[in-house]
């Protein structure tokens, strides 16, 4: 085998940075340092560190990621790597780990799809598609399902739950925005409810504090006491949950015609806007009131509902 000649400066590099073994670009990419000889004219060689491979991608983990968190892609023939993509878009960084390992940064603006590894001999790519989950902005009425990298209610936005819904980051309703869990749950980092939004859920243990319980699963959540809250009880046993802030801006119970199905108070709730009861809300015992405020008030009880 023919061994390729390395430059003094090169050499000198290697020596002086033992911790990386490895170098990321240019045609030396990959090449391990193994043995270093003498010879005539002042060059020395290296004996490649391994057999030669073909190219190829076996994988990536995680096989779910966003934009600027780090993969680890597998496959072989990982020597003088040229350019790492997802989906065709180019990874802005990206660090050759061994022949047969890279780790690469997920770029801005990446979409599911293959993760490809490029070198002087070629292409290879995943068999199996990256997913990036999108990070989405409801400005308009939207059905929403699945997983996300970030995902946010605009003011004047409906978002409304058509599955369950996985958000990576954090799932946040702004002022003026509406989010319609309906039956469904939110999973993931987080939920935010801001000053000024909406929520609505049918999920009968409604709006835990923690836990997975619930319309709202995620690891942590807040509840903000100046938004509204919106209950459609679908079956007997519907509780408004511990999440509920003990002070809410607005509390709206919203049966079927006909239904039979009640909300009971998990615990005392005080409406500072409006309380609308167009179904059946039994207090379980806990206090019910509605405040009087200087700037707006009385609290209004509209609806013809049950109490």
């Amino acid at each position: 085998m023919k061994y390729p000649l390395v430059d003094s400066k090169v050499m000198k590099h290697l020596f002086n940075n033992p911790a990386r073994r490895f170098l990321r670009r240019g045609p030396w990419a990959g090449l391990g340092l193994l043995l270093a000889t003498a010879r005539p004219g002042g060059a020395q060689t290296l004996p490649p560190a391994w057999p030669d491979q073909p190219l190829a991608v076996t994988g990536c983990a995680p096989a779910q990621a966003v934009a600027g968190t780090r993969v680890v892609v597998r496959g072989q023939g990982f020597v003088g790597v040229s350019s790492v993509r997802f989906n065709g878009l180019e990874a802005e960084a990206f660090d050759i780990d061994s022949p047969t390992q890279l780790t690469a940064l997920v770029p801005a603006l990446a979409s599911s799809g293959p993760v490809s590894v490029s070198t002087a001999a070629g292409t290879a790519c995943t068999t199996q598609p990256l997913e990036v989950p999108p990070e989405v902005l409801v400005q308009g009425a939207q059905l929403v399902r699945g997983t996300y990298a970030r995902l946010v209610v605009g003011p004047g936005g409906v978002a409304t739950l058509a599955a369950p819904v996985r958000v990576l980051g954090t799932l946040v309703v702004q002022p003026g925005g509406h989010l319609d869990l309906g039956s469904y749950v939110v999973t993931g980092e987080g939920f935010q409810l801001a000053d000024g939004a909406t929520l609505s859920l049918s999920h009968p243990a409604g709006l835990a504090a923690a836990g997975a319980t619930g319309g709202v699963q995620t690891a942590t959540r807040s509840f903000s006491s100046e938004a509204s809250y919106v209950y459609r009880p679908a079956q007997p046993g519907s509780q408004t949950g511990a999440g509920l802030p003990t002070r809410v801006r607005g509390l709206s119970v919203l049966s079927p015609a006909h239904s039979s199905a009640r909300l009971t108070l998990t615990c005392g709730v005080a409406v500072g806007q409006v309380l609308h009861l167009g179904g059946t809300l039994a207090t379980g015992g806990h206090s019910l009131l509605l405040l009087t405020s200087p700037t707006s008030g009385p609290a209004l009880l509209l609806g013809l509902g049950k109490l």
